[in-house]
């Protein structure tokens, strides 16, 4: 017996028919049917009968069922103690180049010195599959981009989208770029699985200047990712401006577009509930000032 089929039956029970319980829990029914019945076979006992209309839990199920729900309850308050004395952060690969991201590790590691910090860089589409867990105390993303349910969060900073081009490209004389320009060109584009905000709005934005981008290719990574292709001679890219400031940007041209207006808010959440992700909040506050500060004074 395992932990997965005690979280299968109990979804079963709390959705009252496997097909609704596959759905919730991503898997298929065949499989969800398999992994009852042989936890039903290990048991020795009928726990659900199976109706038409879904299933009914039997007696034995129901007081099963209790005994389940205590057992995982339980495992979940063991598994808080456990990571109490850890921070674990997941952040957007770009973020890693900001100092303000190492000027608040130290920090935080000064103050609280027996405490362990894992730290995870993730693309956007890992950073929001990563939000449908608890494996993270600690978010660096932009808002937006995944859901962040009983996190407190502050921006960091604002960053417009510009577009990346070879240094080489007929537009790097122009001393502005318009959506129209680019009606032409073709585009490496963030996925849609990963960002799908900023795909659609991107696409309607390009749309309200009268054309449909020609997307050659679309990536799961940020700015980074799209750089090094653009560099490699493959299309162009809309790319945060703060992120693109802090790349390698030789053979590559970042303009701002007129009329694209659209701003990016990079943020700083933890969870609620967690002490030691508060606290690493609190000493990455003079960092994140000094961040800010020195973003105006480039800007």
């Amino acid at each position: 017996m395992e932990l997965r089929h005690l979280r299968y039956f109990l979804a079963v029970v709390e959705h009252g028919a496997i097909n609704r319980a596959a759905s919730h829990l991503n898997i298929v029914q065949p499989a969800l049917s398999r992994q009852i019945k042989d936890l039903e076979d290990e048991l020795g006992a009928r726990l659900l009968e199976r109706t038409s209309r879904g299933v009914v839990i039997t007696p034995t199920g129901r007081q099963f069922a209790t005994d389940v729900a205590a057992i995982l309850e339980d495992l979940s308050r063991a598994k808080q103690r456990a990571s109490a004395e850890e921070v674990r952060i997941a952040v957007l690969r770009n973020v890693t180049r900001f100092p303000f991201l190492s000027a608040g590790l130290r920090a935080f590691s000064n103050l609280n010195p027996s405490t362990t910090v894992k730290l995870s860089r993730l693309t956007a589409g890992e950073m929001r599959e990563a939000m449908k867990t608890e494996e993270f105390n600690v978010i660096v993303a932009y808002a937006g981009s995944c859901s962040l349910t009983g996190f407190h969060k502050i921006d960091i900073h604002k960053e417009q989208l510009h577009v990346a081009i070879d240094a080489g490209h007929r537009l790097c004389s122009k001393a502005s770029i318009s959506l129209s320009d680019l009606s032409t060109e073709s585009f490496l584009w963030y996925s849609r699985r990963s960002s799908p905000e900023l795909y659609d709005i991107l696409i309607a934005s390009c749309q309200r200047s009268g054309f449909l981008p020609k997307i050659i290719c679309e990536m799961a990574e940020g700015s980074d990712a799209a750089i090094d292709l653009i560099r490699a001679g493959a299309a162009c890219a809309f790319v945060g401006s703060m992120s693109a400031a802090t790349a390698d940007l030789r053979g590559v041209i970042v303009k701002p577009v007129q009329d694209l207006e659209i701003e990016l808010r990079l943020q700083l959440a933890w969870r609620a509930k967690h002490t030691r992700g508060r606290r690493f909040a609190r000493a990455m506050l003079p960092a994140l000032r000094e961040h800010r500060r020195a973003a105006a004074l480039a800007a």
